[in-house]
């Protein structure tokens, strides 16, 4: 499933642009344009059509994509509005 996300380290200003390669209710994989370190805190903004999801999530593993300058990225999500986190749940059972 290929959402749009947007996404920056707790510690810095700017966000960057990518999308999900992969979404669940407990965390997401997307592709990244570095490495990114484990344990490293992101605050995450998943574009959901109607609605923008705003959990915060942790880096649990980064591996370079053969070929080319890339990573795929896996983070567990931490913080999650219960709302919001419900919305996901149920548009994942409609869509998966």
């Amino acid at each position: 499933m290929h959402l749009p996300v947007t996404y920056k380290f707790i510690s810095n200003p700017d966000y960057s642009k990518t999308v999900t390669r992969d979404i669940s209710k407990t965390g997401l994989k997307f592709i990244s344009e570095g490495f990114l370190t484990p344990l490293s805190e992101v605050a995450l903004q998943i574009n959901l059509f109607s609605k923008v999801l705003s959990p915060t999530a942790k880096v649990v593993w980064s591996e370079r994509i053969p070929y080319t300058d890339r990573y795929y990225s896996g983070l567990e999500f931490n913080e999650f509005n219960k709302s919001e986190s419900r919305y996901l749940e149920d548009y994942l059972s409609l869509h998966q």
